[in-house]
């Protein structure tokens, strides 16, 4: 990641710019083959230091010729931005191309403080980069997603004229391409048929995480993720990309797509693409198979229709098709058979919160083995935010209902009832408007009460599964049972949570986390005694976790890139930090006891988890200092 942004400083490790492509093409298989024309182009310049400026960048041409080259030529519409990086600072105003073609002289006026030598970083069409909100087409790609780089080096200061060269190799300035274009062409992997995609989603991953680029902010805030291009109207099978990696590795290819109707998937690992290639990809996708049982539905299966026997399908047109009535769509998935269903439809009216609850309590169709009920506030916000929205808005809920077959919910301010309490006499709600959505209270019952319901259902496994069959990070019950950190909340009567599994043994012990520290700091004998007296739970032995059990759970927890045992520093412990947090609680940094140790000494752990940091750093403390407790649960 520190060589990417090195390289976006330098701009110098980037590849070509209004020059020819690369051509790849492959079945199924991403090959690179040697460019049909020269891979970059070169420019001449010509910088002025006097007042100017300039307006938005138009277009630059892009074509694929005769033999499969992706040809990039400057258009004297074109106006370059420049950035001087041995100042650290913008120059304002504008580059133009004095022809068309391949090459060309940059001339216009820039405003800023220039000296001979500095380093001036030059980018068409601005500074900064946003590689989100792709349509697939290369024509957008010319107009918004070709970004173009040169870097010159100040020759001569002479008045008011600025001459540079090209700050490598001088003469004329080489400008490179900052990302690949690449053609998918979208084949269904089981009938051979083409895949003509709404929305495909493109990720390339090296240990785990993701290499794309979204968007830079110049010289080095950068926002790494997964790029997904929406297309309205589709008419074929051929999706454009603008991929900009952030690393030359080999990378795990993963795409997601829907065309609207099913979804498909594709992976492929040690792919090698770089940044200023074009390739052409034939990639065969896997359809998700319906009809699923909603007990196996994955996120892949966000905005799918479940019907009234509890099968799921792609739309309501599709279930009516296999004779099924349609109940409900997937809004939020948690895991594999876990999440929310909301109703395809409103209930009629509007009602007071009493008379919600029981109406959407009540709702049909009926799905066998579920009951419909009143979301909660955490539960709106989560379908908003399940399938491509946030939970501040609705539009992507709203889009899948549409493409699902159901009706949206109402906009333009219509308040929807939610099953939590604010108060004795007031509830919350979620006010829908101008594609946001806000939350607030009002009163339950009362002459102006009545507002709208949309009733939902949550699915999964039977909440409450035993200990020794629980996953790392999740939350164990008063009960001696574990559940899934969604309810957290929603935990069954007369049941807390009193600790979360953080290392999970494949012989012996496993262990859990006591969540709430003692309420006071205790001496070493005192806190042994608290542990091991801590309410009993059954299947489970609570006591003073030793110096190798705080180690075991730091690394249970780990995440990628989590460090070992250094010198008695664990950092980072990130993996920790992130499942800790995912329970809602939130641990003082302090030190707290472990049971090593004797007579007048005895170890301690610092863990901190606050802000940024997330370490833990051990030592030995006297026995009589006191510090924080955390029972450890073996199971």
């Amino acid at each position: 990641m520190q060589k990417f942004i090195t390289d976006i400083k330098s701009l110098a490790a980037l590849l070509m710019a209004g020059a020819a492509f690369a051509a790849c093409s492959g079945d199924d298989n991403i090959v690179e083959e040697l460019p049909a024309t020269p891979a970059q182009h070169t420019y001449t310049m010509t910088i002025e230091a006097s007042k100017g400026g300039g307006s938005d960048a138009t277009t630059r041409a892009l074509s694929i010729d005769g033999s499969g080259a992706l040809n990039a030529t400057w258009e004297t519409s074109n106006e370059v931005k420049a950035y001087n990086y041995t100042k650290s600072s913008a120059l304002t105003g504008s580059l133009k191309p004095q022809s068309d073609g391949a090459s060309a002289t940059l001339t216009g006026s820039l405003t800023g403080s220039v000296a001979v030598n500095d380093i001036i970083n030059l980018r068409w069409p601005s500074v900064d980069a946003d590689y989100t909100g792709q349509d697939g087409t290369l024509e957008t790609i010319a107009q918004r997603y070709d970004y173009t780089t040169g870097v010159a080096k100040v020759t001569s200061v002479n008045g008011t004229t600025i001459g540079a060269e090209d700050s490598s190799h001088g003469g004329p300035v080489l400008f490179t391409n900052s990302q690949a274009i690449v053609k998918f062409t979208l084949i269904d992997k089981a009938t051979g048929s083409p895949i003509n995609a709404t929305r495909l989603t493109i990720d390339a991953k090296f240990n785990g995480e993701s290499r794309l680029i979204q968007s830079i902010t110049y010289p080095d805030a950068y926002k790494i993720g997964p790029i997904t291009i929406n297309r309205t109207t589709p008419t074929d099978n051929v999706v454009y990309a603008a991929l900009p990696f952030s690393s030359q590795a080999k990378f795990t290819f993963a795409l997601t797509a829907t065309d609207g109707t099913h979804n498909y998937t594709y992976e492929k690992a040690d792919v090698t693409m770089l940044n200023g290639r074009y390739y052409e990809v034939k990639v065969k996708m896997t359809r998700d198979t319906y009809p699923i049982a909603l007990s196996e539905v994955t996120s892949d299966y966000l905005g799918s229709v479940v019907t009234t026997d509890g099968t799921v399908y792609a739309t309501v047109a599709d279930a009516i098709a296999a004779n099924k009535t349609a109940a409900g769509m997937i809004a939020y998935v948690s895991g594999i058979g876990q999440g929310l269903v909301i109703a395809l439809a409103d209930e009629a009216g509007t009602m007071n919160w009493n008379t919600a609850i029981t109406t959407a309590a009540a709702h049909t169709p009926a799905v066998t083995g579920y009951s419909w009920r009143l979301p909660n506030l955490d539960e709106w916000k989560q379908m908003f935010s399940g399938k491509g929205g946030n939970e501040g808005s609705y539009t992507g809920l709203n889009t899948a209902i549409t493409n699902a077959g159901g009706v949206v919910l109402q906009d333009g301010g219509a308040w929807y009832w939610s099953i939590t309490e604010h108060s004795d006499s007031k509830a919350c709600y979620v006010d829908l408007r101008d594609n946001a959505a806000t939350f607030g209270a009002f009163i339950k019952v009362g002459d102006t009460s009545n507002l709208s319901v949309r009733a939902c259902l949550a699915f999964g496994p039977v909440r409450g599964h035993a200990l020794a069959s629980s996953a790392v990070g999740e939350i164990v019950g008063s009960d001696g049972l574990a559940y899934y950190t969604s309810d957290k909340n929603d935990l069954p009567s007369g049941v807390t949570a009193v600790g979360m599994v953080a290392y999970k043994s494949t012989a012996g012990e496993s262990l859990a986390i006591q969540l709430n520290a003692s309420p006071a700091s205790k001496n070493w004998s005192d806190a042994k005694t608290y542990a091991s007296g801590l309410t009993a739970v059954p299947g489970g032995t609570w006591r003073l976790p030793s110096m190798a059990d705080w180690q075991n759970m730091f690394v249970g927890c780990a995440k990628s890139g989590d460090a070992g045992v250094s010198d008695d520093v664990m950092d980072p412990i990130a993996g920790f930090k992130e499942k800790i947090g995912a329970t809602g609680i939130t641990w003082q940094s302090y030190f707290y006891w472990s049971s090593t140790g004797g007579g007048s000494f005895a170890w301690s752990v610092f863990v901190s988890l606050d802000g940024s940091n997330a370490d833990a750093d051990f030592g030995e403390n006297v026995t009589s200092d006191s510090n924080l407790v955390l029972g450890c649960l073996a199971f």
